[in-house]
């Protein structure tokens, strides 16, 4: 089965995922957009863990 616009489909999974509480935007200084990370990934603080 083919999908229709695949990356469509992959935006609605990071929608619904950061939606639920499963990832978190995170902005890195200096890069333009967000990267998503995963609640385990971040210290105490709120910062990400150097693992």
């Amino acid at each position: 089965m083919k999908l229709r616009d695949p990356f469509n489909s992959i935006t609605k999974s990071i929608y619904s995922a950061v939606k639920l509480n499963r990832l978190k935007k995170y902005q890195k200084t200096g890069n333009f957009g967000f990267t998503y990370i995963l609640f385990d990934w971040l210290n105490d603080e709120g910062k990400l863990t150097t693992k």
